[in-house]
């Protein structure tokens, strides 16, 4: 949920800078907002993983 907020906030910033402003945006805020991503999400479900199974050993 949170990653899916962060993708459509990341979209929307540079929908509105490259549009509205007509500025560039950088080759480096794509990769490093994906790349920011892909690290919550892997951390998220990380995460989750482990208190789903420290739940079933209660």
């Amino acid at each position: 949920m949170i990653e899916t907020t962060q993708l459509f906030g990341s979209l929307l910033s540079i929908i509105s800078h490259t549009y509205v402003y007509s500025q560039v945006f950088d080759i480096n805020d794509i990769f490093l907002n994906t790349l920011g991503g892909v690290v919550g999400y892997l951390l998220a479900r990380y995460l989750y993983v482990k208190l789903s199974q420290k739940e079933k050993a209660i």
